[in-house]
């Protein structure tokens, strides 16, 4: 049985992990695994805000997405809309959909903020003080940020909209500022959720609407709230959640049914996971004993290697020349015919001075249950030859 998937929810600018408290209670009263982080720049963490841009909240971000044991599905609010999306670069191994939540939607070469419109969208500039010495969002606790942020927590629960109001904190400047870098087919790829908010004062519903319209959305959820529903709808926000979880389980055995009709197709699945966990023991497992791989190109590495050891040095071959950097990033097809099985992939690595990002096919044969020949195909075959040089 497949594991579920952990909710991590990744707050927006000026907010910290605290503003998900009743959407975390929430989803763990049903039984889910929920994870909260906090960006850099807050917390008492003790950063300069110098120090701070979209990759730096990217790799805290990550961090916690390694932490959990099993696949995650990002939840991200307003400008953690930027980051749950530049994650997908670094750690989307285990990431199974993204979520937006009244969140911007940037495309590759943008800004967190450079789709916001300027004739609707301007209180966030209200409720903040630029500091472009310090690299620093000043919060302006005499701006509108009640009306702008929590309109309609306060009918609900006055001490909530206080507290939430006084648990808001200045924003370092680089985690929207800095233009997002991202594989677009692998972003097109992953499943993707909208939650829009109807009553928005920060990322106006005008602007959320013009996010959709350029990328697609597996669904989209309308809720009558401010921009922070967390706060005003969190049991109708959790409701959502709980459909996307869903959603995704249907997914996964409609996947799972797709590999019992082959075994084969099972244990490649094996193979990759084992490759993106760094399982090697199970890789071992897999592997026949007089495997036959078929490392393609011209270059340092090309050639056929026979056997476990050669097979396994090669790969040692790949990380110490990237660093350590060399990730399958994501599989995107498994089909079978017999005993053959094919997967379309990308790979990513890097070293000082030059990287490699690019899709690739995989041909492996199965024989008595073991991998024992593999064909690679890469998209850019002289470019991959001239990295691993």
């Amino acid at each position: 049985m497949s594991q579920s998937p952990t909710f991590v929810l990744v707050h927006g600018a000026l907010f910290t992990s605290q503003g998900w408290f009743l959407l975390e209670s929430q989803l763990q009263n049903v039984g889910q695994s929920v994870v909260t982080v906090d960006l850099p720049g807050r917390a008492s963490d003790g950063i300069n805000p110098k120090e701070i841009d979209l990759n730096t909240a990217v790799s805290k971000l990550c961090q916690v997405i390694q932490s959990v044991s099993g696949p995650v599905i990002l939840v991200g609010h307003s400008q953690g809309g930027a980051v749950i999306t530049q994650a997908l670069e670094k750690c989307a191994q285990n990431v199974k959909s993204l979520v937006y939540v009244a969140a911007v939607v940037p495309l590759s070469g943008e800004t967190a903020f450079d789709a916001l419109d300027p004739k609707h969208d301007v209180n966030f500039a209200k409720c903040v003080t630029p500091e472009p010495e310090s690299r620093l969002f000043r919060l302006n606790r005499k701006g509108p940020l009640e009306s702008s942020f929590l309109a309609d927590v306060r009918p609900l629960d006055s001490d909530l909209a206080d507290s939430a109001v006084a648990g808001m904190v200045s924003e370092p400047m680089g985690i929207g500022t800095t233009p997002l870098r991202y594989d677009e087919e692998r972003f097109a790829k992953i499943p993707k959720y909208y939650v829009e908010t109807i009553q928005d004062q920060v990322v106006s519903i005008e602007t959320q609407r013009k996010y959709q319209a350029r990328t697609a959305f597996t669904k989209v959820y309308s809720l009558e709230s401010s921009h922070s529903p967390f706060l005003s709808r969190p049991k109708e926000l959790a409701t959502i959640l709980l459909e996307v979880l869903s959603i995704n389980a249907s997914a996964q055995k409609s996947e799972e049914k797709t590999q019992s009709k082959n075994p084969n197709i099972k244990i490649v699945t094996q193979y990759f996971e084992s490759l993106k966990t760094g399982n090697m023991e199970l890789l071992a497992s897999l592997l026949d004993d007089g495997i036959i791989w078929h490392q393609p190109g011209n270059g340092k590495l090309s050639g056929t290697y026979n056997g476990k050891q050669a097979v396994f040095g090669l790969f040692g071959k790949f990380m110490e020349i990237s660093k350590g950097s060399f990730r399958i990033d994501s599989v995107k097809n498994i089909m079978a015919n017999g005993d053959l099985v094919t997967a379309t992939l990308h790979f990513s690595a890097n070293k000082s001075g030059s990287s490699i990002s690019m899709d690739g096919v995989d041909l492996m044969r199965i024989e008595n249950t073991k991998i024992k020949e593999v064909f690679l195909f890469s998209s850019d075959q002289e470019a991959e030859d001239k990295f691993w040089e």
